[in-house]
């Protein structure tokens, strides 16, 4: 024997003996202190392709991947020399030259192999020079051909075998574009190309034999500053995006605690994290980069993937429970999926707290399962990061911090800034040296990534930080309020019957929850019984979710929805669900739900009887079913507890259809509950029990008789109807003339002076008599020039001498004036213009009569005119008409509606109305114009501070928010509207009876509301939210019964419309239910006949920013915010 073949044989067997002992870990119970051994410096003085050639040097023999397998006989191991070795052989595999390499290409890799073969790919392609683009088979082909073309891949290493369809649907969308790109595919290397000593069975033999036939092209030296892989986002939001990651990235992302807590000191970590795909950016950190840079030992499944047409094991949480144990490793990365699985098994927490620590990330963990297994003696570990800024922070190691470990600690090195919300929390955003840019940036102007998570500070921890949602994850309702919904999420998500969870509400009044049962609990969604089942099986987890939810955000059972078996979450390669695409895919189900969400109910609830005390128990078992404080007594007001306006309406109508379940008492209670304003009114439950049952009790004795409005609107028109003494009044057909005679009611008013300049700057007009009621503090002329003054209106118009101003009585029959001056007038108008009428929403219909005297005396003055058959007569009605609508029959159309039943409700529209039917049995020409809302003048923004919608934003202030609604708001310009009548005016065919002048082109309320704030932040540093009518109106309720002297009533005058306030917070309640698009649950107005008769209302373009911007500067230069400023300050 030769002398040296002794010495290689002692060589081998030392090296065999040394394997063992690497091998020992998988045979005790706890981790072996394992030999010291050098690592690589973590300080940009080495790349991670250039760490192989460390290791080769230093550590060639050390065990670097520990392969789990399934046999009892213990793991086997690759150590770095073998992977180097491997690595260096890739080029060659896969056909790449050298002057190929140095052009550094973008090489994409599909593969569907073992997580030993992938990273050996990466990094073989590294130390070649190319640059790896590891893609997600879970993709779709769309989605894998844009990351190649956005990437300019020149290559791409596909499964063509066992990810069939998807190559397919690949290769035939690259070659479409590109014939070339077939040649340019190649499958990826097997075992036995890489790694034959696993295929053989054998080890140092073969190992030598692969280092000649893996010998290939020398290791690349790159710039560190130059890009090292891509990776790609998860596409949640679209298609995913490609991400490069440069050298200088990769070593600072090593530098991170989340990585330097695996470097290896004294007892060498060996970390079990076989569960991560190898195209995850978590696989190319932990599986990858951790090893190489600070010497963990990393368990993986052993290698099977031996031909093109295997595939790797699919990894399921009890695989890696085994494999843990089986490999002795001494830590664990996992996903939150996995220790929701291993909570409820004792035999895997006993195995989970014996490991140094289990860390965890790609996800939010339940509190539940976390308190459970901390409690247990597991070290959880949170990680979090982004394949855009790498793995920043992980829990505190630090002493006392050990319970905290929902709690974040941001890496320094990271440069974290945390961008203020303005409600407690914070944007995490990251900030890069202008010498070491990041790779990816969105700020403008800065070099940094805002991530779009939210963090709250730790209460007394400066240090510590917990994740509270995203910025595009906050759902923002339609009033303006937020709902996060991972809290919800995440506790509802704990159910075992749970398998996905998506919060929904964006643009709505309240949210909901889209439910994805587990395969034992899916449903027939279409089997009510079945729906109603699975909300009560659900619904404890539901109900401490709502424990954790500001009112706004707490979650009805009539709004949870399932998925159906046909239609799964849609969800990204990491299995997490695609929230938007969930949106999209379940959009109508969740139209739906909205639209009936009070009648997702099991109407078979009902009391066991209709005495008070009965009623009384079942109410409060309403309030508790609908997730409210179990706390709640009889006397106590919802509202105060957290009720809001969808309960309210939910509860309204959990009570109606109690009552029509029962015929013998249906027709004796449908008054209690008829009310929109039955909760409001009634807001304890003692309150509401008393008032269906006395509504009950006296029904039965025949004592309640309710108010009959229509009889008394029938009434009112009787008396003043001209059908006693109707007469024919021949008309005179087309005209071939305008008016030349006006009178005018209301012309020192806004519309009135608007409509009055109009009619003065008419050539035609010969003569224009303006009737107002004397004031004795004022001339009328003062009072016009004022008015003209304040509207932005050329008042140099009022020194016409067609003027004529007369001050008068309209409600006496010959209008309060001298019979002479009534006979002038009687005999030369041939135009009526009635705008003057008493406003206030408070008073009932008979507070009216004598405006509706008034309309009555100025048509019998027209009709006794010698001018009857060519007088015109417009009325200034309103939409309030219709304020009983039923909106099912469409929009309120442009004629006389004969049922009086359409128009009940405030006096104020009642008498309207009473006017417009009178108007219509005069036999003169009349048309009735109903007008919507009217804001302020095109000039200045001009709009009356003792109008509606001034008081509620000078209120606003005060109250220190501003309310949203819903829907659409129809309103003109005093300008617009006065321009329609005078279009409808020059008519030349006998008028309609009815118009409606609304805006056909109308903006939301939260638009406008938005412009509000906007302008009065921009222009008067008034800062205010914006939040629900509903939560405003409870403000203002609130306010009032502080509110009692009338320096504070002028402060906030929304305090003397307080029922008008009521019942438009209870329309927007409804309006939300029924998604009608007029805002407060007005009806929509028909407008086409309108029109047809107007230029001006046929061509109006939208409201517009510069309108209500000068709303606001209008309202502040009448210091309309500046006593509400005082009082809120």
């Amino acid at each position: 024997m030769r002398p040296w073949s002794w010495v290689l044989s002692v060589y081998k067997d030392a090296r065999r003996l040394y394997r063992t002992l690497w091998s020992l870990p998988s045979f005790v119970d706890s981790p072996m202190t394992l030999p010291r051994f050098p690592l690589p410096e973590v300080d940009w003085s080495i790349t991670l392709p250039e760490t192989l050639e460390f290791h080769e040097q230093h550590n060639a023999d050390v065990p670097l991947y520990m392969l789990a397998r399934h046999e009892l006989e213990g793991p086997s191991h690759i150590s770095y020399g073998q992977f180097a070795r491997a690595c260096r052989g890739v080029p060659r595999l896969l056909g790449l030259s050298k002057e190929e390499m140095a052009a550094r290409p973008v090489i994409a890799i599909l593969a569907n192999t073992d997580t030993l073969i992938y990273h050996t790919i990466l990094l073989g392609l590294m130390l070649a020079g190319a640059i790896p683009f590891p893609i997600s088979q879970r993709n779709t082909a769309e989605a894998v051909t844009h990351l190649i073309r956005l990437t300019s891949s020149q290559r791409l290493i596909l499964s063509t075998n066992t990810l069939s369809k998807l190559a397919a649907e690949v290769i035939q969308d690259l070659s479409a574009s590109d014939p070339i790109w077939s040649s340019r595919i190649c499958e990826p290397p097997v075992l036995s190309q890489l790694y034959p000593e696993l295929v053989r069975g054998e080890d140092v033999e073969h190992q030598e034999a692969g280092s000649e036939v893996h010998n290939g092209a020398p290791v690349f030296r790159p710039n560190v500053n130059s890009t090292c892989i891509y990776l790609h986002s998860s596409g949640s939001t679209g298609l995913p995006k490609a991400i490069p990651i440069s050298h200088h990235e990769v070593v600072k992302y090593m530098r991170y605690p989340a990585s330097t807590v695996f470097r290896a000191k004294g007892q060498r970590i060996q970390v079990a994290c076989m569960e991560l795909p190898p195209f995850h950016g978590m696989a190319f950190i932990f599986q990858l980069c951790v090893p190489l840079f600070h010497g963990a030992s990393t368990s993986i499944l052993y290698p099977i993937v031996k031909t093109t047409s295997d595939t790797p094991p699919t990894v399921d949480p009890d695989m890696v429970m085994q494999f843990i144990e089986r490999t002795g490793a001494s830590a664990c990365f996992t996903i939150p999926a996995f220790l929701h699985a291993w909570v409820h098994n004792q035999r895997y927490i006993n195995i989970l707290k014996k490991l140094d620590f289990v860390e965890y990330g790609g996800g939010a963990l339940s509190s539940t399962v976390g308190e459970t297994l901390r409690k247990e003696g597991v070290t959880l570990r949170l990680l979090y990061g982004g394949t855009e800024f790498g793995p920043a922070a992980m829990c505190s190691a630090r002493p006392g911090d050990e319970e905290e470990w929902e709690y974040l600690e941001i890496a320094d090195d990271a440069s974290p800034y945390f961008a203020p919300q303005g409600d407690g929390s914070y944007e995490l955003q990251f900030i890069s040296p202008p010498e070491y840019p990041m790779s990816v940036t969105n700020i403008p102007g800065v070099n940094g990534y805002a991530t779009s998570d939210l963090v709250r500070p730790h209460p007394t921890k400066g240090h510590l930080w917990k994740l509270a949602g995203r910025i595009d994850d906050v759902i923002v309702h339609s009033s303006g309020e937020k709902t996060v919904p991972a809290p919800l999420e995440f506790i509802i998500q704990s159910s075992p019957c749970v398998l996905g969870v998506v919060v929904f509400g964006v643009g709505r009044m309240q949210p909901g929850v889209l439910i994805e049962p587990r395969e034992e609990h899916a449903i027939d969604v279409k089997d009510h019984k079945q729906v109603a089942a699975l909300r009560d099986l659900i619904w404890p987890t539901v109900e401490a979710a709502n424990k954790v939810a500001p009112a706004f955000s707490k979650i009805f059972k009539e709004m949870i929805l399932f998925t159906s078996r046909d239609k799964p979450f849609p969800r990204t390669p990491k299995l997490t669900i695609m929230k938007k695409a969930a949106w999209a895919l379940y959009a109508e189900e969740i139209d739906d739900i909205y639209t009936n969400a009070t009648n997702n109910y099991d109407s078979a609830s009902s009391p066991q009887s209709w005495t008070e005390p009965d009623v009384v128990q079942w109410l409060l078992a309403q309030v508790h079913d609908l997730g409210f404080d179990l706390n709640i007594k009889p006397s106590d007001n919802l509202f105060e507890f957290g009720f809001d306006s969808l309960g309210a309406v939910i509860l309204r109508q959990r009570i109606t259809r109690a009552i029509q379940s029962h015929p013998d008492i249906k027709e004796k209670l449908t008054h209690a509950t008829g009310s929109l304003s039955l909760v409001y009114s009634h807001p304890s439950v003692n309150a509401l029990a008393k008032h269906i049952t006395t509504v009950g009790d006296d029904a039965k004795s025949g004592a309640f008789t309710p108010i009959d409005r229509v009889a008394e609107i029938e009434g009112m028109i009787a008396k003043y109807s001209f059908e006693k003494d109707r007469h024919q009044i021949s008309q005179q057909g087309p005209r071939t003339a305008p008016p030349s005679v006006v009178l005018i009611t209301g012309s020192t008013g806004g519309l009135g002076s608007h409509v009055l300049e109009r009619l003065l700057q008419e050539p035609n007009v010969d003569k224009v008599y303006t009737l107002n009621r004397p004031e004795s503090r004022s001339t009328i002329t003062d009072r016009h020039r004022r008015r003209f003054e304040d509207r932005g209106l050329d008042k140099q118009l009022l020194l016409s001498p067609k003027l004529v101003h007369i001050e008068s009585h309209t409600e006496d029959p010959i209008l309060g004036l001298a019979e002479s001056l009534y006979e002038e007038v009687k005999n030369s108008v041939d135009l009526i213009i009635h705008i003057a009428w008493k406003m206030n929403f408070n008073q009932s219909l008979e507070s009216f009569e004598s405006n509706i005297r008034a309309t009555h005396n100025l048509a019998a003055l027209a009709r006794a005119s010698p001018k009857a058959g060519s007088a015109r007569f417009i009325f200034t009605s309103s939409v309030g008409v219709a304020q009983s609508w039923d909106q099912s029959l469409g929009p309120y159309p442009e004629r006389l509606v004969i049922d009086a039943k359409y128009a009940s409700g405030s006096g104020y529209g009642e008498a309207k109305y009473v006017s417009e039917r009178i108007l219509a049995t005069s036999g003169i020409d009349t048309a009735s114009v109903r007008i919507g809302q009217i804001t302020g003048s095109d000039a200045n923004g001009a709009w009356s501070t003792s109008d509606w919608v001034p008081i509620i934003f000078q209120s606003s202030v005060t109250l220190g928010a501003l309310p949203t609604a819903h829907g659409h708001i129809s309103w003109l310009s005093a300008d617009a509207v006065a321009s329609t009548i005078l279009d409808i005016v020059h008519y030349n065919k006998s008028l309609p009876e009815a118009l409606n002048i609304t805006h056909p082109n109308p903006i939301t309320w939260e638009t406008m509301v938005q412009h509000i704030r906007e302008a009065l932040s921009a222009e008067y540093a008034i800062f205010l939210p914006i939040v629900p009518f509903q939560k405003w109106f409870v403000s203002l309720a609130e306010a009032a019964s502080r509110f009692k002297d009338t320096t504070n009533a002028s402060r906030m005058p929304a305090i003397k419309l307080i029922d008008f306030f009521h019942s438009l917070s209870q329309g927007d309640m409804e309006e939300s239910a029924n998604r009608t698009s007029e805002s407060f649950n007005q009806p929509v107005f028909a407008t086409e006949a309108c029109r047809s008769i107007s230029k001006t209302l046929a061509s109006i373009p939208p409201l517009w920013t510069d309108d209500i911007y000068k709303w606001v500067r209008y309202w502040a230069a009448k210091r309309l915010f500046a006593q509400s400023e005082q009082a809120r300050s």
